[in-house]
């Protein structure tokens, strides 16, 4: 890294510090003890869900050479919505698998990466190097999925109906600390794993071809990464609910803000960015709004924006 780089790293790690302590310490009412019990889960998730999403967004997007897509545009979010609303429809809010946190997380979780795995295995083995269609068909597939889920809640009954609705709107309030232990020791290794082989995906980014002729075996490395993107992306989604803009956000102010892209520098930089709009703005919904602002709701909506932007700033230059 570059030491204008390593300097830019450093200020965003202080300002996380302050982000965090901020939200830990400030406006504390009682006896800190408590205070703290409730808090630190909840910060400790807010880590969890910005290292999951910043790097299946950026390794998403170097796979795919795109800078606008993100991992959900393969319908992950709504293979888990479509997941939790099965659930309660087909044993009810009460079952064992919705009143014990860590099964239910574990079900919903291996229920996504499996649709994802199925998927990405039929793309690689009957479509070799063929990845915008397999975006294509995600794209359509959530749109079908969507379409079921919607009709699956028309028919629900109205308690069951309220129970799908808390567990699928986003939000960053409450945590099972059991749940979150489970996260946790799942993103560890795979973000371990893709710190370690950055510098291939920064030769990935260059093309297939270029990655070819350099002695990678594209089709089988991309698997690996499709599925651990899946992994995170699920991990994520099963925490706080779907955030699609969340880590596009992160990595395209961190595309703008860094003089180079390896992937080591904007993973690190992406993690931070996506860690301070969390922190920061749950600050905010929690103490000047009185938390009656949804933050995944402000996210979308400064996510959705910021898309627009781009992609017409982006209509402009040519």
């Amino acid at each position: 890294m570059t030491k204008k780089t390593q300097r830019l790293i450093w200020i965003l790690s202080a300002l996380s510090l302050l982000a965090g302590l901020t939200f830990l310490f400030a406006f504390t009412k009682g006896p800190i003890n408590f205070t703290l019990d409730f808090r630190l889960p909840r910060l400790i998730a807010f880590i969890v869900v910005a290292i999951s999403m910043s790097l299946a967004t950026v390794t998403f997007q170097t796979l795919t050479h795109n800078n606008l897509l993100t991992p959900n545009i393969i319908g992950i979010d709504s293979i888990y919505i479509m997941f939790q609303i099965l659930s309660i429809f087909l044993f009810s809010s009460q079952s064992l698998i919705q009143t014990n946190p860590v099964l239910h997380f574990s079900l919903n979780t291996l229920g996504v990466v499996i649709f994802s795995l199925v998927l990405f295995n039929f793309f690689f083995k009957k479509f070799p190097n063929n990845i915008p269609l397999m975006l294509l068909f995600g794209l359509v597939l959530g749109i079908l999925v969507n379409s079921f889920n919607n009709f699956l809640q028309v028919i629900m009954n109205p308690d069951e109906y309220s129970a799908v609705l808390s567990q699928t709107l986003v939000s960053f309030s409450q945590v099972d600390s059991r749940v979150l232990t489970l996260a946790l020791l799942s993103i560890i290794p795979i973000a371990f794993y893709l710190f370690k082989n950055r510098h291939e995906l920064d030769v990935l980014s260059l093309g297939n071809d270029y990655a070819q002729n350099l002695g990678i075996a594209v089709q089988k490395r991309q698997l690996v990464y499709f599925s651990l993107v899946a992994v995170l992306t699920s991990i994520a989604t099963a925490l706080v609910g779907p955030v699609s803009f969340l880590g596009f956000l992160g990595a395209n102010i961190a595309y703008t803000i860094l003089e180079q892209r390896r992937h080591d520098a904007v993973f690190i930089v992406t993690s931070l960015v996506v860690f301070l709009f969390i922190t920061f703005g749950q600050v905010i919904v929690d103490h000047l709004f009185q938390a009656e602002v949804n933050l995944g709701i402000i996210i979308e909506f400064i996510g959705g924006l910021y898309y627009l932007f781009i992609l017409l700033k982006g209509r402009s230059r040519q």
